[in-house]
Parts: structure tokens; sequence; C-alpha cells
């Protein structure tokens, strides 16, 4: 979405509606990397309700739910840009 007032709403730049199954992210004027960590949280989400199920609350700043996504976000991300450089940079 590039609808800025889905943050202002949402206080995040992405979301996951379990009962649509449905990511939500907001796009406009942010980098690639910050896009991709994103989507990849709102994946773990995903896979966290999936799993063993999570409630909206289960998903508060500093949870155990939202820290997994956030640290399986970043680690996904920086496979993506680490990755396709150190196999330029081995192969010279």
């Amino acid at each position: 979405t590039n609808n800025p007032e889905f943050v202002k709403t949402n206080r995040s730049y992405g979301g996951y509606l379990p009962q649509e199954k449905k990511i939500y992210v907001y796009i406009k004027d942010r980098a690639v990397a910050d896009i991709l960590r994103t989507i990849a949280h709102e994946l773990v989400h995903h896979k966290q309700q999936e799993t063993f199920g999570v409630n909206q609350e289960d998903g508060a700043d500093g949870s155990k739910i939202e820290n997994e996504a956030n640290a399986i976000a970043v680690v996904a991300v920086l496979n993506v840009r680490i990755k396709p450089r150190m196999k330029i940079l081995l192969s010279l």
C-alpha cells in the first residue's frame, strides 16, 4: 500500500491479518531492504499463526512473538544482502 493513513492508523509499516491471510506493507519512500524486512517480519507472524496460533495481544512491542519476528526478519534480509556480495568477493 502507498496510503500514508495506513501507517498512522496501524502505527506500523506492515501488518498481518490472519483471518484474511493477507499481509499489508507500506512501501512509499522506503528502501527496498526495509520493505523486504517488513515482508519477512509479517511472514514470520503468518508462520507463527499456522504453527501455534497467536492473538493480537501476543504481538505487543517487546513480546516473545514480536521479538522472534524481528530477529528472523533481520537475519533473512541480511542473508539476501550479504550472500551475493560474498559470492562476488570470493570469485575475485
